[in-house]
């Protein structure tokens, strides 16, 4: 195995990500891969090691985008939305932007767990809760922000078996 960091590696993971973004980790195969990069199927092996690897950096990167968003997403409160402003607004407003920008990388994330629980990917398995967490916490956060009590997001939180 080449080191994963060459250029080719970086094309393979990078269409690797978007293609079961695209179409759901089911369309992820090597013949796929190798439409997608131009290359050829056994240059996955070679390039990245294996589809559990590859798989792992497919979790890793839509981790960090969903990251990237909530992380921009909770910049522009601090900055622009005043306190306030009413939650169920800012909630709706949040909601329709996560949906419409990042239906398909939360849906990944989904396939991404389930695909991690079946093949006994601890690692990656537990990447994926943290990241449920953190995507919990920042609505939690942001309900507090606009007023809603701690206790009452917490309690909420129990219920639907979030830790906080």
């Amino acid at each position: 195995m080449s080191d994963e960091a060459s250029p080719q590696a970086e094309r393979m993971s990078e269409a690797a990500y978007d293609l079961a973004e695209e179409s759901g980790l089911a369309a992820l195969s090597a013949r796929s891969l190798a439409r997608k990069t131009g290359m050829s199927p056994s240059a996955i092996n070679y390039h990245i090691g294996n589809r559990e690897r590859l798989i792992a950096q497919i979790a890793f990167k839509a981790i960090a985008v969903s990251s990237r968003w909530r992380q921009s997403q909770a910049a522009l409160q601090e900055e622009g939305a005043p306190r306030w402003a009413e939650l169920d607004h800012v909630f709706t407003s949040l909601l329709q932007d996560r949906l419409s920008t990042g239906r398909m990388v939360m849906a990944l994330l989904q396939e991404l767990e389930n695909e991690a629980v079946a093949s006994g990917q601890t690692a990656i398995e537990e990447a994926l809760r943290e990241e449920m967490f953190a995507e919990t916490a920042f609505w939690r956060d942001l309900a507090i922000r606009h007023g809603e009590s701690v206790d009452a997001c917490s309690a909420t939180s129990s219920v639907t078996g979030q830790r906080h």
